[in-house]
């Protein structure tokens, strides 16, 4: 006689996601004045698809914010196509600075992607790209002691205001967060 009998959750879904990420790297010395240090990154997501089940039509995310938003694990908005990032380093005996951006691709607004008509919605179409810069001066005071200085979000950037957002904060919180401009001081030692 059967007691008891459960089944867990079994996955039969399947998820690609493909993209391209290149950087580089390049370090400049300036002799006396210490030393330049550039990184750049880009990162583009070229294909994003979901087949909830084997039989299931297969559904292009990347191409379609509408099943994004019902189907993806992205439920709290869409996903950036393109993320593009740079820094620049001067270093100078102990001292280092460094300046950080980094740039969110364009991405549907609520009109779009919470609509199954997409962009034929009225209202619907994309969010200009996000900025973000932030900045750090280091001092190294001793081979295991080192303070930072920090300032994220060095401009104080919300993100873009979404029109099709009828209620605070007025743009996808999913996707975007609200921190603005944050100081750090970070002592750091090594043992």
């Amino acid at each position: 006689m059967v007691q008891s009998f459960g089944v867990g959750p079994v996955n039969i879904g399947k998820e690609n996601v493909s993209g391209l990420i290149a950087a580089l790297n390049y370090r400049y010395d300036l002799g006396r004045y210490g030393n330049l240090t550039f990184h750049g990154s880009y990162n583009v997501t070229l294909h994003h698809t979901l087949q909830l089940a084997p039989g299931q039509p297969v559904m292009h995310l990347l191409h379609n914010p509408y099943l994004d938003y019902v189907y993806s694990a992205s439920l709290g908005g869409p996903e950036f196509k393109s993320i593009v990032s740079g820094s620049l380093t001067w270093s100078v005996g102990s001292w280092s600075t460094t300046l950080y951006g980094v740039r969110y691709g364009k991405t549907p607004n609520i009109q779009a992607y919470a609509n199954p008509t997409v962009y034929q919605t009225y209202d619907a179409g994309r969010l200009p790209p996000w900025m973000l810069y932030n900045a750090t001066v280091r001092y190294n005071i001793s081979r295991d002691a080192r303070v930072t200085f920090a300032v994220s979000n060095l401009f104080n950037t919300m993100p873009p205001f979404d029109i099709g957002q009828t209620s605070w904060p007025y743009y996808d919180n999913g996707a975007y967060n609200a921190f603005g401009r944050s100081y750090y001081i970070d002592f750091n030692y090594r043992f």
